[in-house]
C-alpha cells in the first residue's frame, strides 16, 4: 500500500511537471507570435515610409456636389492629378470655404445663409 501511494505521488509530480512544461511552451509560442506581429508592423511602417513622395501633388481643384449635397471629390482628385501629368489619383487633403456673393459685402450688409454656399477643394492628392 505504501508503494502504491509512492507511485501515485511520483506520477502526480510527473504530470504536474509536464503541465508546467506545456504551459511554458504555449507561452513561448505566444511570445514568438507577438514578436512576429511586431516585426510585421515594423515592416509595414517601413513600406509606408518608402512610398514615393513624387506622386503627391498639390493644387486646388473644386469638388462637385453629390446628389445628397455632400462634396464628391473623386473627380476633382483625378483632374488635379491629370493636370500634373498623371492618369488618376485619390485625395489626401481637402479644404473647405464658404462662398458668399461680393455684392452683399459691397452693399455693406452681411450675406444671409441662403445666399452663401459651402465649397470643398482637393488641395493634395496621391497620383498614379
Amino acid at each position: 500500500m505504501i508503494g502504491a501511494i509512492g507511485r501515485f505521488i511520483d506520477q502526480s509530480i510527473t504530470n504536474v511537471g509536464a503541465g508546467v512544461k506545456g504551459a511554458g511552451e504555449t507561452l513561448g509560442g505566444a511570445t514568438s507570435a507577438a514578436g512576429d506581429l511586431a516585426k510585421g508592423m515594423t515592416d509595414a511602417a517601413g513600406t509606408v515610409a518608402r512610398l514615393p513622395l513624387s506622386n503627391v501633388v498639390t493644387g486646388s481643384e473644386r469638388c462637385a456636389l453629390a446628389p445628397n449635397g455632400a462634396p464628391d471629390c473623386a473627380a476633382a482628385s483625378v483632374t488635379l492629378c491629370k493636370a500634373k501629368g498623371f492618369a488618376r489619383g485619390s485625395s489626401l487633403d481637402i479644404s473647405g470655404a464658404r462662398k458668399c456673393p461680393a455684392s452683399a459685402w459691397l452693399q455693406g450688409r452681411v450675406p444671409s445663409d441662403a445666399e452663401c454656399v459651402n465649397e470643398s477643394f482637393v488641395t493634395r492628392a496621391m497620383c498614379q
